[in-house]
């Protein structure tokens, strides 16, 4: 699994500079915009009951929530459909969204395409498949970028060659995870009772009622700088943040999401096996994430205009600037990626829906405020300090359900992140100075 992220991270990061080249920051404002909707809008697809496959004891559980999330999905990407044929203009104008107009009929196509790669995605986790996973997340990353270059080499670059490069990269995806015996799963829960799957559904309802609008809010308010910054200011620069976003979700993939799945299984594993010493093994994690991100995150937070300007080229120093501000928060976003699935596995999944209307509010007022300084800089950098707070709190939530001594985690992690920070700001001085 972290073979298969490692050499995802170096696709991405090698291929980004032609990339940078060949793109430019409009194009990527609204490409930026289009992923973004279709993932807020895919979140209704399947309730969020594929992240909970990996709970029931009894496979035929399990099929009775593969069934709900299909048709979920099937259902949700009809009501799109209709729905864009009867309001997208009203739709458009209300978000000003006109620069997706012309591609927002390929948002079903995502919809179905990325929910149903969540689907196996989760499927996979459960059979411990986790070697599918990685090679499906090279495969697709691989695939995107050699369609980003032929298409925007070989036809003119614009916002629709990266959509279409998405779109395939997630078929592409698609076809790697899957396995034989899933068709026979697949028509094995297709034979199940709708009255079962109903009873299934109402036995893990709070995945629809919390983790589906914790995901949801949580989704939204990550990505309301997108909004606000084509709102306010302009695409190019909703481009830029764009940029800085998906180099900084490259570690955050690798360290976060890569180890996330494989946590929730073995904690899972571990927690109904023996309890108690879930919280040992939540603690051991931690740290190590901190003192990697915290490496990983200074170094982008004191050289990150640096090495943007250098690898990408000059027009990406603002890019290089937001990601300078967003690192602040990411050591503990990538770090609450795996350790928040200890509310789903303590079953306490309603805390999941109040850390989320936390991160919101926190969220919210910042950007709010951040935009009314008319500075784009400054708006990143309020919105960068309320997400701190937030996944703050959140690890802390985690490690109070776990009953593990606050005080001592608190006081470690502080001391880290401010030596590994303070350090890389007076390397970077020097490196200035000479």
């Amino acid at each position: 699994m972290a073979s298969g992220a490692m050499i995802s991270t170096l696709v991405a990061l090698g291929t980004m500079p032609i990339i940078s080249r060949i793109f430019d920051k409009d194009d990527f404002g609204v490409y930026a915009v289009f992923v973004s909707v279709t993932s807020l809008v895919g979140m209704f697809a399947t309730a969020f009951y594929p992240t909970a496959f990996v709970i029931p004891k009894f496979k035929v559980d399990f099929l009775k929530l593969l069934k709900a999330s299909i048709f979920g999905m099937l259902i949700t990407t009809t009501v799109v459909c209709i729905a864009i044929l009867l309001f997208k203009e009203t739709f458009v104008r209300s978000f000003n969204l006109g620069n997706i107009q012309t591609y927002i009929w390929l948002l079903p196509i995502g919809i179905i395409f990325s929910e149903s790669f969540k689907i196996i995605q989760n499927w996979n986790v459960r059979n411990a498949k986790f070697n599918k996973n990685a090679s499906s997340n090279v495969s697709m990353k691989l695939s995107e970028r050699v369609m980003n270059i032929l298409t925007g080499t070989l036809y003119a670059p614009s916002p629709g060659s990266l959509i279409y490069s998405y779109l395939v990269s997630l078929s592409v995806g698609i076809s790697f995870l899957y396995q034989k015996r899933m068709f026979t799963e697949f028509k094995a829960a297709l034979r199940i009772p709708l009255k079962q799957v109903f009873q299934v559904c109402r036995e893990y309802i709070k995945y629809p009622f919390f983790v589906m609008p914790a995901n949801l809010i949580n989704k939204f308010t990550s990505d309301l700088p997108l909004y606000f910054l084509a709102l306010y200011f302009s695409t190019s620069i909703t481009g830029g943040f764009s940029f800085a976003l998906t180099l900084l979700n490259v570690p955050l993939k690798i360290i976060g999401t890569s180890i996330a799945s494989v946590f929730y299984q073995k904690a899972a594993e571990i927690y109904i096996d023996n309890p108690s010493s879930l919280s040992d093994f939540t603690i051991k994690l931690h740290l190590k994430m901190l003192i990697i991100g915290s490496i990983v995150f200074g170094v982008i937070f004191a050289f990150g205009e640096v090495l943007f300007s250098f690898v990408f080229g000059n027009e990406w120093a603002l890019a290089g600037k937001f990601a300078s501000l967003l690192s602040i928060y990411y050591i503990y976003r990538v770090i609450s990626s795996p350790l928040s699935k200890v509310f789903s596995i303590t079953r306490n999944e309603q805390y999941t829906l109040w850390i989320n209307i936390i991160l919101a509010v926190a969220r919210t007022i910042s950007i709010y405020f951040g935009v009314l300084t008319e500075d784009p800089l400054t708006a990143v950098l309020y919105f960068s300090v309320g997400n701190l707070i937030g996944y703050f709190i959140t690890n802390l939530l985690v490690f109070y359900i776990l009953k593990a001594n606050l005080v001592k985690i608190v006081l470690t992690d502080i001391a880290i992140i401010l030596c590994s920070f303070a350090f890389f700001y007076y390397l970077n001085l020097w490196f200035i100075k000479i």
